[in-house]
């Protein structure tokens, strides 16, 4: 029993030692527990008896752990002291409630409190609820709160309590009863400061953290945007000049709409230029649409903002006929996030209506502006806890390090630099499969936001052939006391590296609930940029650096029309680009469907890669969602091989002997076979021997068979001919592959295609495209028995058992 002691003297000095080192870790210490394990010996039971050690049952001890979470303390003592361990009994009878150190569900349960009454009431409000009907227990996720409104509940929650809150709040204290509990509990360390609004004037101030990001990434890769663009469809009679009217009284209200960045003594600096007096903005235009809407975009978005001397903001309406037009609002990254772009198009159609009504608009007044955020976060990073956010990324960046450049499989060339022009493709789930998401979600107390990420990340895992995936997932970043912060205009927003271990165990519910941690895990280190993380990481040639290649962003566009709005609109694409994107994901939520849409560089994905990357995550979020009897396709091990080939085209893949091959002559050889065989006439699930010598041509070969769908039969050329014809027939075998040592071979075993590797092909090789699709249970190779008890067997082996070597 010592070495257990001493195990468990040592878990409680770590959690405390972690704990104080700002990553929280809580060990309970459990009486015994009654009739499991060693406590259910006789001899235990007896001894325990005598000297009324406590005990608890499993009931209790579970009920224990689970209201655990609502105490901030590394280490709780769990026990029943009023009970004696001879009173526990396998009588069946009701277990009375733990008198532990850790308040039990029924405590919790405070309906009378203040705190509970405040936070039951600003649900109920988010639900369309009672609050008096709501379950305390019910944990805020499985009510159908997502990740962004509840963001907004503890934005509310400090407003009506006065105090500041983490915006993990809500993920930290998942129901009701636990955040009670735990704001009843813990008295407030710190009331809201607000910052004293700042009046507009044109003096320069600095370029926040995020800001310089974009600035010196647009200085490195000039003919880069860096923007947020959103189109909305626009359904009925629309009036240009009014609608352009709207637009001058939104870029009066918001100052970084007028925002111009100069250099003031070597150093970027930023300025608000005066409003001026018009009924028509120079950034804004009309014309008729006469050509696919896409390449419109793919136009607007690549056209580079100069913003020395042009403002910040573009916007486009294309008429589409008498009652229909599409409205292209794009921003800078330097100026504005996604989340202002939901700020500008939610007030756009409340102007346009009170004018389309003869009426002044009735706005809310905004008590500050992006210039008093900037001071904010200048506190924030003089702050001891903004020290400690640096210290655990810099720790945590040493582990996972810099992003692979070639952690994906791409169609460019990777050593070239970035370059534009920056491509989209958008596309959308069904209802039916939205739904079936959020009912999963729910069910696995996790938010739709982390379910869709999770299917994300096991698609990055599959598509670069590595288990451990870091995905840049983007954050609002408007957490600062500033007042009126979330009807602000300015680029707050910025990412956080999430960093998760893709486990192929086929448990399809460990996953989001590994996402979820790995997200609260960053969120709580959330003072550090972008700019702050990218200082951590070493220099790889002229590559932005970032932690992860990938990039996710879970939107929120405005979905309800203003009442008396003479027109209807549907938020229908968006885009968001800077010259750091390489495969960036979009979502957001609209009529019950969620839309997406893949952000990435033309140069280094082809339109049929992109086209694939769709299919396969859609196929992916039905899985998840359970609206498909299999599991959406894994790449294949041929497709394996060949991202390792793009990751490391230089690295050594075969030796033998005085052959040497790399993975980039790997690939093209096995590819040069596959269309040889193609050319004969080799379909998908055709047999194919391979008769070679080990070596090189044998990793070519089986590679070259796989590529071209079929299934390689490996043959031994030393045994003898008849006993190789059999076997050839048994499989179903129709083409031979051979090198010029098994030739004469290879020639005897009857009606065969032969490709003789040694024998280069006069034809012209087939134009290289993707592989034949294959299914799971389809068959890789088939693998003849010694005959040691007989003839020899063909095994088949499936693509799904090869890939679990």
């Amino acid at each position: 029993m010592g070495a257990y002691a001493a195990a468990n003297a040592f878990l409680d000095a770590f959690a405390l030692a972690e704990t104080q080192a700002g990553r929280p870790v809580q060990v309970l210490n459990f009486a015994a527990w009654a009739n499991t394990g060693m406590a259910a010996a006789p001899a235990f039971r007896a001894a325990a008896a005598a000297k009324g050690v406590p005990q608890l049952s499993t009931e209790q001890a579970l009920q224990a752990l689970y209201d655990a979470t609502t105490l901030n303390s590394p280490q709780l003592l769990v026990m029943d002291a009023g009970r004696q361990a001879g009173r526990v009994e396998d009588t069946g009878d009701a277990v009375p409630a733990t008198r532990t150190s850790v308040p039990m569900r029924e405590q919790v349960r405070t309906a009378d409190s203040p705190a509970r009454d405040v936070i039951a009431s600003l649900i109920a409000a988010e639900l369309g609820q009672r609050a008096h009907d709501i379950d305390d227990d019910t944990s805020f996720l499985a009510m159908g709160l997502d990740s962004l409104t509840a963001v907004d509940l503890v934005k509310k929650l400090e407003h009506e309590m006065g105090r500041a809150l983490p915006t993990t709040l809500l993920f930290e204290h998942s129901s009701i009863a636990r955040l009670s509990a735990h704001l009843s509990r813990t008295p407030s360390e710190e009331q809201i400061a607000e910052v004293a609004a700042q009046h507009d004037d044109e003096s320069s101030f600095a370029l926040t953290p995020v800001q310089l990001a974009f600035h010196t990434t647009g200085k490195l890769h000039p003919d880069i945007g860096s923007y947020a663009y959103l189109r909305q469809t626009v359904v009925g009679e629309l009036d240009a000049d009014l609608l352009a009217q709207s637009l001058v009284f939104l870029e009066r209200r918001h100052p970084m709409l007028r925002m111009r960045i100069r250099s003031d003594g070597g150093q970027p600096r930023q300025v608000i230029r005066p409003s001026i007096e018009t009924d028509w903005p120079d950034w804004f235009e009309t014309s008729d649409l006469d050509g696919p809407i896409e390449a419109v975009e793919d136009d607007l978005c690549n056209r580079v903002f100069r913003l020395a001397n042009e403002p910040p903001i573009r916007v486009l309406l294309l008429r589409e006929g008498a009652d229909r037009a599409a409205l292209l609002i794009l921003l800078h990254h330097a100026a504005a996030d996604g989340a202002s772009l939901n700020v500008l198009c939610e007030e756009l159609w409340q102007v346009y209506t009170a004018m389309s009504q003869g009426r002044a608009p009735e706005l809310p007044s905004l008590h500050s502006h992006f210039r008093d955020y900037v001071d904010s976060i200048g506190k924030l990073r003089a702050s001891e806890a903004f020290a400690a956010d640096c210290r655990y990324w810099r720790e945590r960046l040493e582990v996972t390090g810099q992003a692979q450049p070639k952690s994906l499989t791409y169609d460019g060339d990777l050593d070239a630099e970035p370059s534009g022009p920056l491509a989209a493709r958008q596309f959308v789930t069904g209802a039916s499969v939205t739904e079936a998401l959020q009912e999963r979600a729910a069910e696995l107390d996790v938010s739709l936001f982390h379910l869709v990420l999770t299917a994300y990340i096991r698609r990055l895992a599959c598509w670069g052939g590595q288990q451990q995936v870091t995905v840049n997932v983007a954050r609002a970043g408007r957490e600062a006391r500033v007042q009126d912060i979330a009807r602000l205009v300015g680029p707050f927003a910025d990412t956080l590296p999430v960093t998760v271990t893709v486990h192929e165990t086929g448990d399809t519910a460990a996953l989001p609930h590994e996402v979820r941690v790995a997200w609260l895990d960053s969120e709580r280190r959330g003072s550090v940029t972008t700019l702050d993380l990218a200082r951590l990481l070493p220099t790889i040639d002229t590559a932005p650096r970032t932690a992860g290649t990938a990039s996710f962003s879970f939107a929120r566009f405005p979905l309800e029309s203003q009442p008396g709005c003479p027109v209807s609109i549907t938020a229908t694409a968006a885009r968001t680009a800077s010259a750091a994107t390489q495969l960036g994901l979009v979502c957001w939520e609209f009529e019950g469907a969620l839309n997406f849409s893949w952000n990435y560089p033309g140069n280094r994905f082809s339109p049929e890669t992109i086209e694939r990357f769709t299919n396969e995550y859609l196929a992916e979020l039905t899985a998840t969602a359970g609206c498909a009897a299999t599991p959406a396709t894994e790449s294949s091990v041929a497709q394996r091989i060949r991202a390792q080939c793009r990751r490391t085209p230089e690295a050594v893949a075969v030796e033998a002997g005085d052959v040497t091959l790399t993975y980039a002559q790997l690939d093209q050889s096995a590819h040069r076979l596959a269309a040889r065989l193609r050319r004969h006439g080799i379909k998908a699930n055709d047999r194919v021997a391979l008769l070679t010598s080990p070596g090189a041509d044998t990793v070519v070969g089986l590679l070259g068979v796989l590529h071209a769908g079929a299934a390689w039969v490996p043959l031994d050329s030393a045994h003898p001919l008849q006993r190789l014809a059999g076997q050839v027939a048994r499989a179903g075998v129709t083409a031979v592959v051979c090198h010029g040592s098994t030739r004469e071979v290879a020639d005897r075993l009857g009606e065969l295609g032969v490709i003789d590797l040694d024998a280069p092909s006069t034809e012209e090789p087939c134009a290289d495209g993707p592989d034949p699709a294959v299914r799971p249970h389809d068959v890789a190779y088939i693998i003849f028995t010694s005959g040691t008890t007989g003839r020899p067997k063909g095994v088949p082996i499936t693509h799904s058992a090869m890939t679990t070597y």
